[in-house]
């Protein structure tokens, strides 16, 4: 009987560890998921504000700026102007 007591609370013992084990492997891989999803979000936000920052800087007003400073200047002006 003791023996048989014995070998139920080893696999009772066993059985209690595997859960716990089970559980922090699944705490753990919730708490990585929340960080990657944040991090996802994170960069989602870069993303659009890189885009917004494109689409402004290619905008024709601003390239039209940006040749003038460079001395570039319009055809239509040099096909025009002596």
């Amino acid at each position: 009987m003791k023996r048989t007591a014995l070998r139920w609370g080893f696999l009772y013992a066993l059985g209690l560890i595997l859960v716990a084990v089970t559980g922090f492997v699944s705490q753990a891989e919730a708490e990585r998921l929340e960080a990657l999803q944040a991090q996802r979000q994170a960069l989602a936000a870069r993303l659009k504000a890189l885009e917004a920052a494109r689409a402004q800087a290619l905008s024709p007003a601003v390239i039209l700026a940006w040749a003038e400073a460079q001395g570039f200047i319009p055809m239509s002006v040099g096909r025009w102007e002596p």
